[in-house]
């Protein structure tokens, strides 16, 4: 009996978490989906007494009332803002100012999603918005309501347009910082945009075996009470009995919920550790400032405040107050940027080829191990989901069956 009332206590205290958490992230998901919106079309209009859709920046606009919430945000991708980016570049070598510049090209190649204006570096503002989805993409569960929104920051096209983001907030940033041309930081960023989003799209095809077999073998404990079920066995009713029945249930699903963890968790460890700066991003950022006559310690130190990295911002203080270069990049021997940039600080050797050459391979590097590390996946997932699926495969489907079959006489203790 006190079994039985543990495992109701368990059961329900874990189901009024996980709908405070579901709660929780909806209203994130709703709080952060007002800071974009979309223009009033011409059936907007007309059904202006059923639906509310505001024009105003930074607003959350429905289609219709009885409509699917639909994000904006969905509109954009990596190819997209990498034309964008060519555009609003084209409009500042023109004499554009910057903010008239984005939102002329904002509202040709995007002209669905409200711009509401850049922030005090020159970065539009939907996208400063996007790269806070970042901290709550990935706890978003897919049961919600507003899971358009939920589906797109966790899918390839949404990671992609996140790290876009965030090498454009970084662009515009550095060009204020150092002086540099925005144009010009623009054009050498404009390559690499979608290099985000070839990367997920890699990873994502070759993990897709890893997942699949994952999700088979998650329910292969269930698929096991099924089959007792159908053989008389009455899992269900042992479940709660208070007796065997019951050690089985917490047994079996102790072990279904740590295999479940830990999948996750060893699919998060596949993805790599995000770096605070992408190296190609940074190979790019300096040949872009370099070219504009801006000396190497500045470039980093600058680099190192728009990416918010902080370790790289103070070796390139140190580089300007004469630390030695080894002394200096002690802590980051193997960056890459450090090996691009060393034959220019050591032998005065132009480094805009150098750093061209090292960006391109990065990401050429960076495709092929996405491949390899998800394809790995599957092997890194056999061992210990098996060590807790099966235990959990026994007590919930085949213990249901030798306890019913002990009951009946069939099968004796001696």
């Amino acid at each position: 009996m006190i079994s039985l009332v543990a495992c109701c206590v368990a059961v329900t205290t874990w189901i009024l978490l996980e709908y405070a958490q579901v709660r929780h992230e909806k209203n994130l998901v709703k709080a952060w989906g007002k800071t974009v919106g979309i223009k009033k079309s011409s059936h907007d209009r007309d059904n202006a007494g059923r639906s509310s859709v505001s024009s105003v920046p930074g607003s959350l606009a429905r289609r219709h009332r009885t409509a699917p919430w639909r994000s904006p945000l969905t509109q954009l991708d990596g190819a997209r803002l990498a034309l964008l980016v060519a555009d609003v570049a084209g409009r500042l070598r023109g004499g554009a100012p910057t903010g008239v510049a984005w939102e002329t090209s904002w509202k040709r190649f995007i002209p669905d999603v409200v711009f509401a204006g850049i922030d005090e570096v020159g970065t539009p503002l939907v996208l400063t918005d996007i790269i806070g989805l970042k901290s709550i993409g990935h706890r978003i569960p897919r049961s919600l309501k507003e899971a358009s929104l939920g589906r797109w920051i966790r899918s390839v096209q949404g990671s992609g347009v996140i790290h876009a983001s965030k090498a454009l907030d970084s662009a515009c940033r550095l060009s204020g910082a150092t002086g540099a041309p925005l144009a010009h930081i623009l054009d050498a960023v404009a390559d690499g945009l979608e290099d985000a989003e070839a990367v997920e799209e890699a990873r994502r095809i070759a993990s897709e075996g890893s997942r699949m077999s994952t999700r088979i073998l998650l329910a292969m404990p269930l698929m096991g009470v099924i089959a007792a079920q159908a053989l008389g066995a009455e899992p269900l009713k042992q479940f709660v009995s208070g007796g065997i029945g019951t050690v089985l249930a917490i047994v079996g699903l102790t072990c279904m919920v740590g295999a479940y963890f830990l999948s996750h968790y060893l699919m998060g460890r596949a993805r790599g550790k995000e770096e605070p700066i992408d190296p190609a991003l940074a190979c790019d950022l300096a040949r872009a400032v370099l070219e504009s006559g801006a000396a190497i310690p500045s470039v980093i130190e600058s680099l190192g405040e728009a990416t918010r990295d902080d370790q790289l911002a103070r070796i390139g203080r140190e580089l300007r107050l004469g630390v030695s270069w080894e002394r200096a990049w002690e802590e980051r021997a193997a960056d890459q940027l450090a090996l691009a940039l060393h034959s220019a600080w050591v032998d005065g050797i132009a480094p805009d080829d150098l750093l061209s050459r090292t960006a391109r391979q990065i990401r050429a590097r960076r495709l092929a191990e996405a491949r390899t590390r998800a394809e790995a996946l599957g092997v890194t997932l056999v061992i210990p989901l098996g060590s807790l699926l099966l235990p959990a495969f026994l007590a919930l489907g085949l213990g249901p069956i030798v306890v019913h079959l002990m009951g009946d006489g069939i099968i004796g203790l001696g």
